[in-house]
Parts: C-alpha cells; structure tokens; sequence
C-alpha cells in the first residue's frame, strides 16, 4: 500500500539514483522495525523507568503509549488501505488518482488526531477513576486486595451500601 501511496519521486545524489521503491519498500520498514526494537529502551530512557516490569499497563495508565500506538496503527490501516485503492475507487465510483491523492494527504493528517484524541480520551478517564498516571499500580502493594486483585473476603460487605443500611435502622 505505501508503494501506491508514495509519489513518483527518484532521487539522484552522490552520483547515485536511489529509485522510487526504496522509500516506501525499504527505508519506511527498516524505520519501523529499528522503532519496535528501540521502543523499550526509548521509553525506559524518556520516562527514567528502568526497573523490569512482568504486567501490562492500562491504556489509560499510559496515554502516550496508547496515542502513538494509535497512531501508528492508524497509519499503517491508511497504507493498508492504500493497497487496495483500485478496488476502492471500483466500488465507490471514483477515480484512482483521487483515492490515491485522498490517502496521500490522509497518511499525514489522520495519525496525529487520531493521536490527539486518543490521548485526550485516555487521560479523561484516567482523571474520571482517579488514577495518577505517571503511577505504576502493583496489586500486591494495596491493602485489602489479593496478589491477582480480587477483594479479600472481610473487604466483600465493606461497601457505601450496607453503611448507609445500618445507618437508616
């Protein structure tokens, strides 16, 4: 798809013509897989944490994470889509420089809002279950829970409910 996405731009330089595959075939997987393996170790980096983490995070306990992965999805959905903009211009009518030119400009412009939105959502609700984000949560270090966070069973009658229960009587 990013093939069909990418201009008909050949570069010369250095006496050399680097042909017009290179930068969609080549250069933007060799960016994206370097980017994966990197990842780890750039956030470690970025965010000072370096201690080994075996749980998964909530989407919303890392906005940025969520929005880049976001983000990046949505970019490769659009190349995605980009591979089949002859069956889409087939189906819906239109010309295949028109879906082509569309997903040109798409590729740049939807990632980032989606990004922006993605990362809005996640600290709205963040905020809205009263979770810090930049807090890692362990199961094992809240009181009252078990190591896989179920309530323990003196926690189960605990509740806002049966307070207020006693309190009317």
């Amino acid at each position: 798809g990013a093939l069909r996405i990418m201009p008909g731009w050949e570069i010369r330089a250095f006496g050399f013509e680097i042909p017009n595959p290179f930068f969609p075939g080549v250069l933007l997987a060799g960016v994206t897989f370097t980017l994966l393996y990197a990842w780890p170790f750039l956030e470690a980096r970025v965010t000072g944490d370096h201690a080994i983490h075996h749980l998964d995070d909530r989407p919303r306990q890392r906005p940025v994470r969520t929005a880049l992965g976001v983000a990046t999805f949505t970019f490769y959905a659009l190349c995605f889509l980009g591979g089949a903009s002859d069956v889409v211009s087939t189906t819906f009518g239109l010309s295949v420089n028109a879906v082509l030119w569309t997903l040109r400009f798409a590729v740049f412009v939807i990632p980032p809002i989606v990004a922006f939105a993605t990362y809005r959502l996640c600290k709205e609700l963040s905020a809205r279950d009263g979770l810090l984000t930049t807090s890692r949560v362990h199961w094992k270090e809240i009181p009252g829970r078990l190591l896989h966070g179920a309530p323990e069973s003196s926690d189960i009658g605990d509740t806002d409910d049966t307070a207020s229960a006693e309190g009317a009587s």
